[in-house]
């Protein structure tokens, strides 16, 4: 899916994941990776709905009300250790960047330890024009958020080339909000 042409200025927030991704780009702000681990007794449900569209991690689209990471949840005083809607899970024990490796693990095993990264928020105006955005999107059927997936010519890549010193949108974000 391409993102179309507009004649007014597009807010975007972007979740910016290059840094985790090992993309060369610099992440801002306090996010960053972190190990949680877990105890699930058997046939107990990890509790996560999942974004699984990136195919090098899982996007968290939100923390189910029963489930091995609730309880881990609830049952914590440290909110960097607190799984979140908007946290990309990048490992689960020894599978580490391939999705359906993590999913295997968490359906698999009964100590898990997550490599969870929190994605830094960022605010991009992009302003108005008569050509389109430019931008390659996937998304999951009930996710929360659009991946970027390619920039082609149009506003976005005019934006980057036109103020390098500016936030932008990149290849590997996540758009959560737009206006």
């Amino acid at each position: 899916m391409e993102a179309g042409a507009d004649h007014q200025d597009a807010e975007v927030v972007v979740m910016d994941l290059k840094q985790q991704a090992n993309i060369p780009w610099k992440v801002s702000g306090s996010s960053g990776s972190r190990l949680i681990h877990l105890r699930r007794e058997p046939h107990m449900p990890i509790g996560l709905d999942l974004d699984l569209v990136a195919g090098t991690y899982a996007s968290v689209v939100r923390v189910l009300p029963e489930g091995v990471v609730k309880a881990h949840n609830d049952g914590t005083v440290d909110l960097d250790q607190v799984v979140q809607e908007g946290d990309a899970i990048f490992a689960a024990n020894s599978a580490r960047d391939d999705v359906e490796l993590i999913m295997q693990r968490l359906w698999a095993d009964s100590e898990i330890v997550l490599d969870v990264y929190r994605p830094t928020c960022v605010q991009v105006c992009i302003p108005a024009g008569e050509r389109a955005l430019g931008l390659q999107l996937r998304y999951a059927a009930d996710g929360r958020s659009l991946l970027v997936t390619g920039i082609n010519s149009g506003r976005v890549a005019d934006l980057s080339d036109e103020h390098p010193d500016r936030e932008s949108v990149h290849v590997g974000d996540r758009i959560v909000q737009v206006n």
